[in-house]
């Protein structure tokens, strides 16, 4: 990580200092090695840092530094044809010869054949491309203004706020702030090639005014085609300054040489002056990094499961000698991850070693579903893993982290151990609000596990959990108009469950008017039908119920069958009148309707399992 940070701070020399001995080990230091000697010209050393880094899987995200390192060995075979004046027929096919030894040890190392196999997906589409001598199908994603060729205002301002982090109404262009209005007339004008215009948009507001580095090379492009290459440089080098990586170990935008149209302005001297000036330099102090670390350590379990037997015994071997590898131990939890029976016993060192070495790690919390042990298959470890994190909390006992991961490994077995460890945390950081989530969750989850009193107290516990989670949001709420109509629907439903059927009815109420406002009603009018049926069945009005479960076929489109959907919630409380006739007509008629076939298959065994007399009803909701 220093090596990185000197490399993006300009200091070439440093950097390579600390990575060009640790390369033929470490394969962070390869793949940033690769970059550096990528735009030095050093093609023959990046063509074997890549193929050392194709044969690691588990150092590479197919989504991101994967990616590069593929094109990096696409650039090699392009370069070696282009020194030796050929038409690089050969140069294709010794690549294609050197893949095959590639796979041939993934082979030996994973299954490559296997569904869950996400990087023998994107080691295909390239080892294709190679095999088509780079006529096929490209494998990588191609920045181009063509997404805006012919889109309307409207359409972009519908685009904007898919791409949001922020769910709001759907805006229409006059509603976009000036910064996403100027945007897209900045990408109207590159796909138009209107250098003028382009380069007015581009400059208007200045260092001020967000740019993306697509646009910039775009713009490099187009400044290019009139010979003004130094202008385009410029411009290019000023944007890298403000860039984002997309991956831990990205020192340097590899599109750069990737695309064609800019090979001729990346000169041997701006090569080296990018190389020695200074870039990202907003991105090092934002929690980015740990983000894509966190996404590298989860990428590893995963493909872990893909693992064959001889690999696994290997690691095994490998963990001996060094036995705090984190890495290694992800590896194994990935691997013993698999449905069979005999890996939890496999497996449970390694959870073992988490919890005693890195309880309070985010790791926990992203590896939580290889980690959870069934109390009812494996009651022993369960009891172990439980006594272990005990010790581990006396011995930090303000330690909310530690309270939390505690909390999420033991509540599917322990819910009270669990609810006692997170009320421990909240009153410890009360300004928290992955506390009072997850507290909302789990008494939401028992609501419609318990009954009498019991589901009561759950309910009105949601119910001031979400109040909390309201108050620590506060002002900040980044996006309050969809918070708003979660609380509400969340509110009226567990009002509901608390006996409060009067304010039950008030919120839906109020839910529906604020959506109609912004004419999004249909899934809160949905949502208010199910609430009135339930409402109904509460005094006893089952006919005017069953009005209310029939007018949901009319108004919802039901495109998936769920059995937690809400619309079954009030369905098994019909059934529980002993009304199971007017249930049975209700999903047969859901069923006549266009779904899916994994759907329609699943829908009709619940028919099936209704009709016996069963009850095969979701205990837990989708609010």
């Amino acid at each position: 990580m220093q090596a990185r940070d000197l490399f993006l701070r300009g200091d070439l020399s440093a950097g390579l200092a600390m990575i060009e001995s640790a390369a033929a080990a470490d394969n962070g230091a390869a793949l940033m090695l690769a970059q550096i000697r990528a735009f030095q010209g050093q093609w023959q050393e990046v063509r074997a840092l890549c193929l050392q880094l194709l044969k690691q899987p588990f150092s590479l995200c197919q989504y991101r530094d994967a990616q590069d390192v593929m094109k990096l060995f696409v650039l090699t075979v392009i370069e070696e044809a282009k020194e030796k004046n050929e038409t690089g027929a050969a140069a294709w096919t010794e690549a294609k010869d050197e893949l095959a030894a590639v796979r041939a040890h993934l082979d030996s190392l994973i299954d490559m054949a296997a569904e869950n196999n996400s990087y023998a997906e994107s080691f295909n589409r390239f080892e294709a491309f190679i095999w088509s001598a780079g006529k096929g199908r490209v494998p990588f994603k191609i920045n181009s203004p063509l997404t805006f060729a012919s889109m309307g205002e409207e359409q972009y301002a519908r685009l904007i706020n898919i791409n949001s982090t922020k769910r709001q109404p759907v805006p229409t262009f006059a509603d976009l702030d000036e910064s996403s209005k100027h945007d897209f007339y900045l990408w109207k004008a590159l796909y138009d090639e209107d250098l003028e215009r382009a380069l007015t948009l581009y400059d208007e507001e200045g260092g001020s005014f967000v740019r993306s580095l697509m646009q910039a090379t775009l713009i490099a492009q187009l400044l290019m085609t009139f010979d003004q290459n130094d202008r385009a440089w410029s411009i290019l080098k000023a944007q890298i300054a403000r860039w984002t990586p997309q991956h831990t170990f990205e020192i340097v935008p590899i599109d750069l040489l990737w695309d064609e149209k800019m090979r001729p302005l990346m000169s041997e001297a701006r090569c080296l002056e990018l190389l020695q000036s200074p870039r990202a330099k907003e991105w090092l102090e934002q929690p980015a990094v740990a983000t894509y670390e966190r996404e590298r350590l989860t990428h590893i379990a995963s493909l872990a499961r893909c693992l064959t037997e001889e690999t696994v015994a290997d690691l095994e071997q490998q963990i001996l000698d060094d036995p705090d590898n984190l890495e290694l131990h992800i590896m194994l939890i990935g691997a013993y991850s698999k449905y069979v029976a005999r890996n939890i016993d496999l497996k449970k060192p390694h959870i073992s070693w988490l919890i005693a070495k890195l309880p309070d790690s985010q790791i926990i919390e992203d590896l939580i579903s290889y980690l959870f042990l069934d109390k009812e298959t494996n009651a022993q470890d369960f009891e172990d893993f439980k006594e272990q994190w005990l010790e581990v909390i006396e011995s930090h006992p303000g330690n909310t982290r530690i309270l939390f991961n505690a909390s999420l490994l033991l509540g599917a077995d322990d819910g009270a151990l669990a609810e006692e460890l997170l009320t421990r945390a909240q009153s410890i950081d009360g300004d928290n609000p992955k506390f009072a989530e997850r507290l909302y969750e789990m008494n939401a989850f028992h609501v419609h596990q318990t009954r009498g009193q019991q589901r009561i107290l759950c309910a009105r516990e949601a119910l001031n959990q979400i109040s909390i989670m309201e108050s620590i949001a506060g002002a900040s709420e980044k996006d309050p108009f969809f918070s708003k109509l979660r609380d509400l629907r969340r509110r009226a439903w567990f009002s509901l469950e608390s006996g409060e059927l009067d304010t039950s009815a008030r919120l839906a109420r109020e839910m529906v008017e604020l959506a109609r406002a912004e004419k999004i009603e249909d899934k809160y009018l949905y949502l208010q039908e199910v609430l009135n049926g339930r409402l109904a069945l509460r005094v006893g009005e089952k006919g005017l119920a069953i009005n209310h479960l029939n007018n949901l076929l009319t108004m919802e489109p039901f495109r998936h069958f769920r059995p937690d959907y809400p619309h079954l919630t009030l369905a098994s409380e019909i059934f529980n009148e002993g009304e199971k006739a007017a249930v049975i007509n209700f999903l047969s008629v859901l069923s006549a309707q266009t779904l899916p076939a994994e759907d329609k298959a699943l829908l009709e065994r619940f028919i099936e399992a209704v009709d016996s007399g069963d009850k095969p009803w979701c205990p837990a909701v989708r609010l």
